[in-house]
Order: structure tokens, then sequence, then C-alpha cells
């Protein structure tokens, strides 16, 4: 069971971040990190970043939390860029043992995101060393991906194909009704 200081942390950050933090289980959270917003209250970027931490009995006097980046959510993150997240946050815990630290290292992953999107783009773009070249550069890299593993979407559920979408985009299946005439301008015109 958690101190009553680390209670009273998770109660504070449940209530300031409502429902992109929750807790997992008596000693693990989760939080959604999305990048911060602009003037105009939109965000920089569609992506999200799903952090979860494991609170050992001697958080926050003696010990740091256990991050973990392995989300499913978080799939579209290369390797390299997963490894330097866990990087960073563990040594904003560090600088902070002895404190409840999840509300600054949250707030300073907001910050960081869209860096680390950027870098992940960067890193999706540049070839591996040992992968020899593409020979379709105009084929997208989801879709070639998807046909190399058989991929299907007829067995899919509506929310499951709807996910897919919003993951893949247009690649291999438009959306029900896509190129659907408004009704209401079709029939204006009779």
């Amino acid at each position: 069971m958690p101190s009553e200081e680390v209670e009273d942390e998770i109660l504070a950050l449940e209530s300031i971040y409502e429902d992109q933090f929750s807790r997992t289980s008596d000693n693990q959270i989760r939080a959604i990190v999305r990048p911060e917003e602009d003037a105009e209250g939109q965000s920089e970027g569609t992506s999200v970043l799903y952090i979860e931490a494991d609170l050992p009995e001697s958080y926050p006097s003696e010990a740091t939390p256990d991050f973990s980046l392995s989300n499913i959510n978080n799939s579209h993150l290369s390797a390299q860029t997963k490894e330097a997240i866990l990087n960073g946050l563990l040594d904003q815990a560090q600088e902070q043992l002895g404190t409840c630290c999840l509300y600054t290292v949250i707030e300073w992953a907001r910050e960081q995101l869209p860096e680390w999107l950027a870098s992940n783009v960067t890193a999706a773009r540049e070839p591996a060393h040992d992968s020899p070249a593409k020979e379709e550069p105009n084929e997208p890299a989801d879709a070639k991906a998807q046909e190399d593993e058989g991929f299907n979407t007829k067995g899919m559920s509506k929310g499951q194909k709807r996910r897919h979408f919003d993951r893949f985009g247009v690649a291999t299946e438009k959306p029900r009704g896509h190129d659907w005439v408004d009704l209401v301008s079709h029939l204006a015109k009779r």
C-alpha cells in the first residue's frame, strides 16, 4: 500500500488530469501525455504518449518510479525514440529524488513531446545501415507492411475498422460514406 504522501500525489494528479491520468493498481499509474496547446487551444500534432509507472514501496524518499512505454498505443514510436524518452523521464525523476515527482515529470514530457515526435519521424525516414534500400518509394510504409502480413479488415468490427483507419489512414480501406453526396444539397437541386 502506498504511503499517504503518494496517495495525496495520485489524488491530486487524478483531479488535475482527469481522464488523462488513471491508477491501474495500488502501485501503478498511467498518464496520457498530449502536446501542449497553443494560443487557440489546438494541440501541436495529433500523437499522444502513454506513460506507465510502477511506484516502488520506497518512492519517493529513496527510489524513483519505474517508467514504461510498453503500452500498445506507443507502437508508433521507434525503439530509439522510446529509449530517449525513458532516459529523459528517469533523469527528471532522479533530479527530484526524495520528493513526489510525477507531476513535474508528466509536465516535462508534455513540453518535450513535439521534439520526440519530430525525432521519431526523422528516425523512421532514415534507412538502417544494414537494410537494403526500398524499391517502391511511392507506396506508404504502413500499407506495404500490412500487405506483407496479409492484413485484412474483413473480419474486423466497426470500432476496430475505425481505429485502423485513424491509425493508418486511407492506405488500405476507405471509411464507409467517404464518397457520399451531401443529401441536403443534392435534394435542394431538385
